[in-house]
């Protein structure tokens, strides 16, 4: 009787392990594999260097659009603070308004409400700032 044992096939996994660690220095093939290797790497840190740029570029554009933002939110509660004053110094004085005020354009909007607007759009945002609201109203 003879007994014949057979190994299992090998994984890529082993096959990729044993041919590596049994290639030479000098050889071919472990050249080309170095090479592959050391493209490969370079690849990879592009990558990476890129993506860092692209990181930064984002960051200083939604800083910016931040400042903005918190300029606007500024300009709007300071708004806000002189319509209140505006109001209550009106309701203390207890003064009705004239059916002028009241009269409704063609746009649809009040004749104090029309001129707000207008005020904003022939005065510039800076200007409108400055002169408006840092004056303490």
């Amino acid at each position: 009787m003879q007994l014949v044992l057979t190994m299992a096939p090998k994984s890529k996994a082993e096959k990729g392990q044993e041919s590596s660690k049994n290639l030479r220095r000098d050889s071919d093939e472990y050249r080309l594999r170095r090479e592959r290797n050391n493209m490969a790497v370079k690849k990879s840190r592009e990558k990476s260097r890129n993506k860092v740029v692209e990181t930064s570029v984002r960051v200083e554009t939604l800083k910016k659009e931040n400042d903005e933002l918190e300029d606007k939110v500024s300009m709007l509660t300071k708004e806000l603070s002189l319509l209140k004053e505006l109001l209550l110094s009106s309701a203390a004085g207890k003064r009705k308004p004239s059916n002028d005020e009241h009269k409704v354009n063609p746009n649809g909007q009040s004749k104090a409400s029309f001129s707000v607007q207008l005020l904003r759009q022939l005065v510039p945002d800076k200007a409108y700032n400055n002169t408006f609201l840092n004056n303490g109203h």
